[in-house]
């Protein structure tokens, strides 16, 4: 084979004779895997953030107009701009770092916070029923015990109590978004095998390619 290389350019050697030579593609490395699948977490994390923002527009009421700037703001930071960002690094084969702690820390942040609202909002709902009979007396302060702490509990702080059934679907909604996030950082930060560059060459100089198949035999 490598004789019909060498002596004819357009040639090569298939076991019983020389065949006309088309150039040849040689490929080397590994496959890349494709980024598409982190992209998917990437926007169904764009897809929660506006759905708990649609919610949290309707379920708040903003009588204060800075109130719902800053919520519009947080949303367009956390919401939308991190993600965005995330999906960019992905496009372009950058490193995510940046966008996998933000992410991760922004969404623990924000769980730990839900949780410990729920708890704080079953705690408190608790005390003030144990004042009931206080305040149905005419009182509207009552003096309770919580973990061996003696508090203040008013009337007026019970009645300004949200419902149940909208604290646990607003914040309920909020720890989903969060796992999302966590889960999407995870997905995004994972390190995929295979990932080695292709580098393919045209190769059609019948003595480029005798070199290419001597180095490849030495290497079996």
């Amino acid at each position: 084979m490598l004789t019909c290389l060498l002596n004819d350019k357009n040639q090569v050697y298939n076991g019983s004779k020389c065949l006309e030579m088309e150039p040849v593609i040689v490929v080397t490395g590994k496959p890349a895997t494709p980024n598409r699948y982190k992209s998917y977490w990437i926007q169904y994390l764009l897809a929660f953030n506006f759905g708990y923002f649609v919610y949290y527009c309707m379920a708040e009421d903003y009588s204060q107009t800075y109130d719902f700037v800053f919520f519009f703001m947080t949303y367009a930071l956390y919401g939308v701009y991190l993600p965005a960002y995330g999906l960019k690094c992905l496009s372009e084969n950058k490193p995510t770092d940046i966008f996998v702690v933000w992410q991760c820390g922004l969404s623990t942040f924000h769980l730990m916070t839900s949780l410990f609202t729920i708890i704080t909002y079953y705690n408190y709902e608790k005390l003030c029923r144990d004042c009931l009979d206080v305040f149905r007396a005419g009182h509207e302060v009552c003096e309770t015990t919580w973990m061996t702490n003696d508090i203040t509990i008013e009337l007026d702080n019970c009645l300004q109590l949200p419902d149940e059934d909208a604290c646990l679907c607003k914040h309920g909604l909020a720890i989903l978004v969060s796992l999302v996030g966590i889960m999407t950082t995870y997905k995004v930060s994972r390190v995929e095998r295979n990932t080695n560059t292709v580098e393919a060459i045209q190769v059609s100089d019948p003595a480029v390619l005798a070199q290419i198949l001597e180095q490849y035999v030495e290497n079996v």
